[in-house]
């Protein structure tokens, strides 16, 4: 008997945030960084995560956060939340 396909919450948000990232012109370290804050982690806790500075990681999120057009990690999320809707709607 077959299992049944991985529905965790955890899960689902990192297949929709694959989506999302894969769709953007993002470096790898980016993608980790939105996956990271779409985990809910703050600089801090992202930077101990990657083994880097605080600093570092604040620069990687600013370049980050004007490439995808948002000004913090919450409008990472609803940014990630909107493609998310926006493709399902156009799905028949």
């Amino acid at each position: 008997m077959s299992q049944p396909p991985d529905v965790s919450i955890s899960h689902v948000r990192e297949r929709i945030v694959k989506e999302y990232v894969d769709s953007r012109p993002l470096t790898p370290s980016e993608k980790e960084e939105v996956h990271r804050i779409a985990r809910g982690l703050n600089a801090k806790e992202s930077s101990a995560e990657a083994h880097l500075s605080d600093e570092t990681i604040r620069a990687r999120r600013k370049r980050l956060y004007k490439k995808l057009g948002v000004n913090s990690h919450d409008e990472v999320m609803v940014a990630i939340l909107e493609a998310t809707i926006a493709r399902f709607l156009k799905v028949d």
